[in-house]
Parts: structure tokens; C-alpha cells; sequence
């Protein structure tokens, strides 16, 4: 089959891709390398970007949108060149990354109805930052500064023609199921979440007796991700129990640089917020790490999974300090959950599983 991804963050297209292949399709990702993560585009792909206009050395402000019309007509005639036969499935991870006028850069819905039209299956990802999350979680937006229209064309598109709606955790089925009902979609298309789909990589485990514990945290958007909270705990550990661990925050890498640099990593600090993990706790669960997220057993529930071993945090500095304290005090435990971090990885998130998955939702 000829497959789409539209839109790409922290990976999640790249690993979805990797899936879709493995199952012997042909996929493209339209992406524009999610910013500074840098995300690489295979040859196959259809790459875009955009940059504000300059005057005397001072930014221009909304020049960029100058840009989206010059995108819009790239990404179009590469999609006509890429896929002349057609698309058999779509996969939208997020509405941002549709055009449905001049001051947006993206796919052109047009593109997608008349895909449709002619049987192509449409699948819309929630996976945060859409109005079902603004509409479910304001006070968290707010803190953010951000506020998402509640309703909005592109959104609205989506939801009226997707085949199905496929959450990443349990948050994001909570808050879209709660959207449709609110404001009258068809919540039959919404489908239980699926975990971020990963590829598979080597790890190496290093036992942590008799050694310092090395504790990561990634800084990606502070304020959203709840890093204050996090430092707090984690400058609070590296203060009471300097010879046992050794605890670093980092940010602002490139995503191939910041995999490599889990190699050294044995408990990984994911977030605080929602009820379920990212693709930054799945890269570090394929690596074999220790994993903190704010991960409930809705999760298991929704998903159809026995378990997931990350253990629970939330916006609690206390709460992230004495689960830490816990950890370094008892090292085989750390170990064990690293084996079965990698084990979860293995047996639900692997491409390859999390792609056929997809195509099980809209009967292909």
C-alpha cells in the first residue's frame, strides 16, 4: 500500500514509518524536522521548511507566513510526483500540519478530500496540542500560555472524516473522547490509545551495584514537560546522596545526539504531567532504562496491556524525590526494571506491532 504520514515530532513519524516498511509498504513523511531535534528525512520523504524574513538584522514579524504559499506549492507537486497512482491510507499526527488557506503551511486539505473521494482511509493521531486537549485541560494550556481555538477548521476536518481516532496514552483518549461528546462528533471512529511505536536499537545493561546511579532528565519545554519539579527532586537526591548518584539535565540536542547519549543513563525523568509517557520515555524503555513518567493503570486498561513498568510520578517534588530515594537505595530494583522496560518495549511498542495496529483500526 502507498501510506502518508503527515507531520512529524520527536520521531513518532520516523518510527511509525520504520513500521509501515517492515510490513512491506511504501510511506512517505511530510515533515519539516520538528525544529531543532533536527529529525532526518529519508530521500523518499517530502522535506520542507520555512524562516522569517530580515531587516537590518531584526526579525520581521510574521514574515513567515510570506513563506506558506511557496511550501504549500512545493509540498503539493511533490506529493503529485511521490504518489501519482494514489494513497491508500493517511495518517494525520497532528492538525497543524494541514493547509486549508494562505496563512497556513502544510498539506492541503483539498489534497486529503479528494484522497477520499477516492478510498483512501484517514487516520487522525491525538497525541496533545489540539483543541480536545485545550478543551479538557485548560488550566494546564494556560500555564503553558497557550490557547488553542476550541474549534477549528482543520481540527473540525478531521474529526468529521477520520476512519479513526488514534490516541498515543490515556490523556489523550480521555480528552478527545470528552471533545466529541461536548460539541456532537462521532465518537464511534475513536479508538482505545496505542502506544508510540519505536524501532528497535542495541543496548547494552550495566548493573548499577557497587557504582553511582546516573539520573537524566531531558529538558523539552520546561514549563509543559514540569522540569522546576523535576530539578527540585533531582538537585535535592544529588544533595543528600552524593555518592550514590549523579544526577544531569540537559536540553536542546539534536535527537540523534540525544539517543546516543542515554548509553550512559539509568533512570530516565520523562515528565509530570497527564496520565501516560511520550516518545522520550519509549526511547528510553528501548535503551533499558529505568523510566519515571506520569504513568496510571488507566493505561493498562485502555490499551489492553497487563504492564507497564515506569514508575509514577506527578507534579510533586516530594513525591519524584522518594521514588528516587527508593530507586538508588535498591539497585537490583532499578535493574529489573530496566529489563522490563526494554521487555515492554519489545512485546508492545515495536514498529512493526504498532503499524499493524494502525491498519487493524481502519480494516486494512
Amino acid at each position: 500500500m502507498n501510506i502518508l504520514i503527515v507531520g512529524e515530532f520527536s520521531a513518532f513519524a520516523k518510527h511509525l514509518k520504520n513500521g509501515f516498511k517492515e510490513l512491506g509498504h511504501d510511506v512517505c513523511i511530510v515533515q519539516n524536522g520538528d525544529g531543532w531535534k533536527k529529525i532526518q528525512h529519508d530521500a523518499d520523504d517530502i522535506h520542507y521548511t520555512f524562516k522569517a524574513w530580515h531587516l537590518f538584522g531584526k526579525q520581521i514579524l510574521g514574515s513567515v507566513r510570506l513563506c506558506y504559499p511557496r511550501v504549500n506549492r512545493h509540498i503539493q507537486k511533490c506529493l503529485d510526483k511521490r504518489f501519482p497512482n494514489g494513497v491508500d491510507l493517511i495518517v494525520v499526527t497532528n492538525f497543524g500540519f494541514l493547509s486549508n488557506s494562505t496563512y497556513t503551511a502544510g498539506v492541503k486539505i483539498d489534497y486529503i478530500e479528494k484522497c477520499l473521494q477516492h478510498g483512501t482511509k484517514l487516520i487522525v493521531m491525538v497525541c496533545g496540542g489540539d483543541p480536545s486537549q485545550q478543551y479538557s485541560f485548560p488550566d494546564y494550556y494556560k500555564m503553558m500560555g497557550f490557547n488553542i481555538p476550541l474549534k477549528e477548521k482543520r481540527y473540525d476536518f478531521l474529526l468529521r472524516n477520520a476512519h479513526a481516532v488514534v490516541p498515543t496514552i490515556y490523556s489523550y483518549y480521555y480528552s478527545v473522547k470528552q471533545y466529541c461528546e461536548k460539541f456532537g462528533y462521532n465518537t464511534s471512529s475513536i479508538h482505545h490509545a496505542i502506544p508510540v511505536p519505536m524501532t528497535l536499537d542495541s543496548y547494552t545493561m550495566h548493573p548499577c551495584t557497587d557504582r553511582k546511579i546516573v539520573v537524566f532528565h531531558g529538558v523539552i519545554r520546561p514549563i509543559s514537560k514540569g522540569t522546576p519539579i523535576i530539578q527540585a527532586a533531582m538537585d535535592r537526591i544529588q544533595h543528600d546522596f552524593p555518592d550514590k548518584v549523579t544526577c544531569v539535565c540537559k536540553g536542546g540536542l539534536p535527537y540523534d545526539e540525544y539517543v546516543e547519549l542515554f548509553d550512559s543513563v539509568d533512570i530516565l525523568i520523562e515528565q509530570t504531567y497527564h496520565n501516560g509517557w511520550g516518545v522520550n520515555a519509549a526511547i528510553g524503555a528501548m535503551k533499558g532504562k529505568c523510566v519515571l513518567a506520569p504513568c496510571g493503570p488507566e493505561n493498562c486498561e485502555n490499551m489492553g496491556i497487563d504492564y507497564i513498568p515506569f514508575v509514577r510520578i506527578g507534579p510533586d517534588s516530594e513525591q519524584i524525590y522518594q521514588a528516587l530515594k527508593k530507586l538508588i537505595l535498591n539497585p537490583e530494583r532499578i535493574d529489573q526494571l530496566k529489563l522490563d522496560s526494554r521487555r515492554f518495549i519489545e512485546q508492545h511498542c515495536e514498529c512493526g506491532i504498532v503499524a499493524g495496529q494502525y491498519l487493524e483500526a481502519v480494516g486494512l
